[in-house]
């Protein structure tokens, strides 16, 4: 009984240090109502962002996005098969049921602009800035002198 207490304050503890993080580096934080959070990765170039998070065994379908305010929601539900008739599972590792994360950008993005594609179990969204935000080149005028 002991190991599963343990167990239990270590996966805490783990949700405890995701949170700081998601604080400290700008993740809104999961979304409220979620059995499992999925690992992602977020980069940023000059024009955008792309966002990569992992979601293996899920079916496009059962993922729904959507932009806000400059806050990305991604959520869904993951399924995993029940034992056939007869058969009872031994042992369970899979994390199925919702999953959610929502991401605040510090940079306007280009709503507009949005695009997700889901291949070998990642989605990869890209999120173009705001043409308004881009760095651009300003010409100077010369009176002539």
């Amino acid at each position: 009984m002991k190991a599963s207490a343990n167990c239990n304050r270590l996966g805490d503890f783990q949700v405890d240090i995701e949170n700081l993080f998601d604080h400290f580096f700008g993740n809104a934080g999961p979304v409220a109502n979620t059995d499992w959070t999925p690992a992602t990765n977020i980069t940023e170039s000059e024009t955008g962002y792309a966002v990569v998070m992992e979601l293996p065994g899920v079916s496009a379908d059962d993922v729904s996005i959507e932009i806000k305010d400059n806050i990305l929601d991604v959520h869904g539900t993951k399924t995993v098969a029940e034992p056939a008739e007869g058969q009872r599972r031994a042992r369970s590792e899979r994390r199925s049921g919702n999953f959610g994360r929502k991401f605040e950008f510090s940079t306007s993005v280009d709503a507009d602009g949005i695009s997700a594609e889901f291949r070998h179990g990642l989605l990869t969204i890209q999120l173009p800035k705001s043409e308004k935000v881009l760095p651009r080149k300003i010409n100077i005028k010369s009176s002539g002198e």
